[in-house]
């Protein structure tokens, strides 16, 4: 459908001209690098959603299901090392096991990514043409994408709540 393919390519030039501004207005600081890498990624997994959307052969369609893969397998790498460099974190073991955790596992994936084990094929699935069919280990990713993105949200809210209480108790 045209309309995933518009959206998807809108999507592409945003989170990519954003992530150009934040690379080039913070390019000494760590955080600001980890973020405009959050944002390319979501850009180039948009720019592979795009041209999947518009291919025309089967062969073509498999070939950026394959790349936006590839982006959409970094995404949670990125935006977990955002997060635990945002929060100043990033250096206490537990957060460092977990971050080395994600860069192996992101590896894995990727390794993974290029054969049927993670996406079959692609088929005629309701009004698309070519729909992914998933491999028999693609529910791993699906998991280790969860558990980042809701890790990394769980720790910005809990991090938001105690400076908020912080906050509370010094105007007291």
């Amino acid at each position: 459908m045209i309309i995933f393919a518009v959206i998807a390519f809108i999507n592409f030039i945003i989170s990519g001209i954003l992530g150009c501004i934040i690379f080039l207005k913070g390019a000494e600081k760590t955080k600001s690098k980890f973020f405009s890498f959050y944002l390319f990624t979501i850009s180039l997994w948009n720019f592979g959603y795009y041209l999947w959307q518009i291919s025309v052969t089967g062969k073509s369609a498999m070939f950026w299901c394959v790349f936006l893969m590839i982006w959409a397998i970094l995404i949670p790498l990125f935006y977990i090392n955002f997060v635990f460099d945002f929060l100043n974190i990033d250096k206490l073991k537990k957060y460092r096991r977990l971050n080395y955790l994600a860069y192996f596992l992101t590896f894995v994936f990727i390794v993974l990514d290029f054969t049927d084990l993670f996406i079959k094929n692609v088929d005629e699935k309701l009004y698309l043409n070519y729909w992914p069919k998933a491999g028999p280990l693609y529910f791993l990713f699906l998991i280790f994408f969860a558990f980042y993105i809701f890790l990394g949200f769980y720790l910005l809210i809990k991090e938001y709540f105690r400076e908020k209480r912080i906050g509370n108790q010094i105007r007291q």
